[in-house]
Order: structure tokens, then sequence, then C-alpha cells
């Protein structure tokens, strides 16, 4: 019997790579997409740079008509600093590779899970989705974005046998803070890779909708919400500023 196919994309480290590898020890045929060839250690490598339009059609091309039982939409980076202050082309790249690649690709993976009526795109979104996250303005709208769209697409979805879930992780011990060009003192050590990755591997198994992983990224969750709006923003900040946050940009 053929192994079922996951395409997992941002997979050179962090979520990804922990998950890609989680997937290959549970069987899977695992397509791993990322920038950087030398570092796709796990799965079929496919090297793109999936905030540009060439970089999603070089993936799209290598799955095209096959079987993607699992897409997971977890490439990303963030940009920190005041909005009038930050670099716009790398604002509008956060905006094409956490957007525009995620509905791209998961346009051309759905045809195929609904003809097989199986299949799970797993949107990897984050605990700023629930809130307006001043300093990181642009990467939490895209992760607010990506969790109402999750939810609706999901909702179309119904009895149709394939899956739309969005998984919601907090702080993660991953290469992304440096790379966002943020400092933390460590007042939160947050989990790590492989725990995320457990954590949405247990998400797709279950069929979960929406999962937001440890009880303090829950109470957080919950607690943007029911601040709401401009309280929302400050109440992010404020916390922001408790773990000692700040830019090193």
């Amino acid at each position: 019997m053929p192994r079922r196919l996951a395409v997992v994309t941002g997979a050179s480290s962090g979520i990804g790579l922990a998950l890609a590898r989680l997937l290959l020890r549970e069987g899977w045929d695992v397509v791993a997409a990322g920038r950087d060839a030398a570092r796709l250690t796990a799965g079929r490598p496919v090297a793109c740079d999936l905030s540009r339009p060439e970089g999603v059609a070089r993936l799209t091309s290598a799955i095209a008509d096959q079987p993607v039982s699992l897409l997971v939409n977890n490439a990303g980076f963030g940009v920190h600093g005041r909005f009038a202050r930050t670099d716009a082309a790398e604002e509008l790249a956060l905006v094409s590779l956490q957007l525009s690649a995620a509905l791209a690709l998961s346009k051309a993976v759905l045809p195929g899970m609904l003809a097989r009526r199986e299949g799970t795109i797993l949107n990897v979104g984050s605990v700023y989705a629930f809130s307006p996250v001043p300093e990181q303005a642009v990467y939490g709208a895209c992760k607010a974005f990506l969790l109402s769209w999750t939810q609706a697409l999901d909702a179309e979805l119904s009895g149709t046998g394939a899956r739309a879930l969005a998984f919601c992780p907090g702080i993660v011990r991953t290469e992304f803070r440096a790379r966002a060009g943020l400092s933390d003192k460590g007042a939160l050590k947050g989990m790590s890779a492989e725990q995320a990755a457990e954590a949405a591997w247990r998400q797709v198994r279950a069929g979960t909708g929406v999962v937001v992983p440890g009880r303090g990224n829950k109470a957080f969750a919950l607690a943007a919400r029911l601040a709401g709006g401009r309280g929302a923003a400050k109440f992010v900040g404020a916390v922001n500023r408790w773990r000692g946050l700040k830019s090193v940009a």
C-alpha cells in the first residue's frame, strides 16, 4: 500500500522540520519545501522561495497530480518594529509568504482532496491571531486572516471528507525570533519545536478545528479576546514588555 503524502512548507527548521521528521516516523511520504536546499534534510526536498510567485509555481508543479493527504502551510517569518518605520518590501514579502502562498497551495491540493473525499490542510497560525500586535502589526494581521479563513474554509468543507485546521501556538523555541530581529529575556521559555509538532499531529489525528496548545497560551488568547480591539493591543504590548521583548534590529 503506498504511503500517504504530506507537503510541509518551512521545513528547513523549527516546527516545519520537526513535523516533517515526525511524519516520516509515522510512515508518511513527505515533500519538504523551503528556501535553503542544504537544510531540507527530512523528506523529498523542494527548494523554493514561497514569498515569490515563481517559488509557489515550483512547488505546485512538483506536487501536481500527486495525492496530497496533508498540506501544512507553515512557512513564515516576522517583521518587528513600528509600521511607519519597517521596510515595505519586507512587509509585502511577509504577506505573500504567509497568505498568498497558503491560498495558492491550498487551491492546488483541494480538488484532489475533494475527489478522494479525504485530506487535511493545516495552517500554522499563532496566538497573535486573537489580537492586534503592536510592532508586529502585519504579522499579527496575517495570523488573524489565516484563522478566519481556515474556519470559514472548514465550514465550507463540511461533509466532503476534507478538513481545514488552524494550529495557533505561542512562543516556540526556534530560529524565528532571531530572524525577526527580536530578543527575549526569557520570562517565558515556550515549547520546543518538537513539542509543537506533536501537538499539531495530535490535532490532525483528532480533526480539531482550532488548537491553542498550552494553558498559558489559552489564557493569553482568551484575555486578548475579552479585552477586544485597542484594549487587546495594549494588553499584548504590556505582555511583551513584561517579557522583556525588544528589537535588536
